[in-house]
């Protein structure tokens, strides 16, 4: 996960993130929750304590890793939002850009 973050601990206006990294780390913390979930020991046992089915069913470790994940996904979004505003307003600006005369008027 740490790539994704181009391996910073500080972030400015002008740098650049990219966000199929995010993407790309919230599913594979899917993938490594799915896992952890389906693991088993030595024995046949669910390898995580808080998978048992016992009643009532404990499902903190789905939910803190739900978040980390929505969090991956909300920050994809946003970086790819950054992106298309700079790429539209570039469009923008040439679009409306005045252009000066090439050959003078007679």
């Amino acid at each position: 996960m740490q790539i994704a973050f181009n391996d910073k601990a500080e972030f400015f206006v002008i740098d650049d993130l990219d966000p199929q990294k995010f993407y790309n780390s919230a599913r594979n913390v899917e993938i490594a929750v799915w896992r952890l979930s389906q693991a088993r020991d030595g024995v046949g046992g669910l390898f995580l304590i808080s998978n048992e089915a016992a009643m009532p069913q404990n499902l903190s470790f789905e939910r803190e890793f739900g978040k980390i994940i929505g969090h991956l996904d909300l920050l994809s979004k946003i970086v790819a939002d950054k992106s298309n505003r700079t790429l539209v307003k570039v469009i923008q600006s040439l679009a409306t850009a005045v252009f000066l005369p090439v050959a003078a008027l007679r």
